[in-house]
């Protein structure tokens, strides 16, 4: 394991971001702990409230409002299932899978959509 300096006198085991990624993904896959689903055309996907409100601005508000989808824990969203998995999966890893280019080119309105919040560089 990665050792950080926390400070001058205290050190901690800090596990490898790529163990996260890692274990976000078996969430993802999995579907453990579910709070939330999601559907999307003919699919329903579980998902974690807490994971999708850290990760975009318009999760927080569809969930935190007094919305119809704060209280019955389902979600609608308006896209292709097969591109919507692959955006849920970069939510929870970071990462892409590999797809094709137009399932790539597909993801610019789902992401436009939900707003996700990346990396400040």
């Amino acid at each position: 394991m990665a050792r950080r300096q926390l400070s001058r006198t205290m050190t901690a085991n800090q596990p490898k971001m790529n163990s996260m990624a890692t274990d976000m993904g078996k969430l993802f896959l999995d579907g453990m702990f579910s709070d939330l689903t999601i559907n999307v055309g003919f699919r329903k996907f579980r998902a974690h409230t807490a994971i999708l409100a850290a990760r975009s601005q318009v999760f927080v508000a569809m969930l935190q409002s007094d919305m119809k989808e704060k209280t019955e824990k389902t979600l609608a969203i308006d896209s292709d299932p097969e591109v919507f998995e692959h955006f849920l999966y970069y939510l929870y890893t970071g990462k892409a899978r590999k797809m094709s280019v137009a399932t790539a080119l597909s993801l610019l309105p789902p992401g436009g959509q939900v707003r996700h919040q990346g990396p400040e560089v």
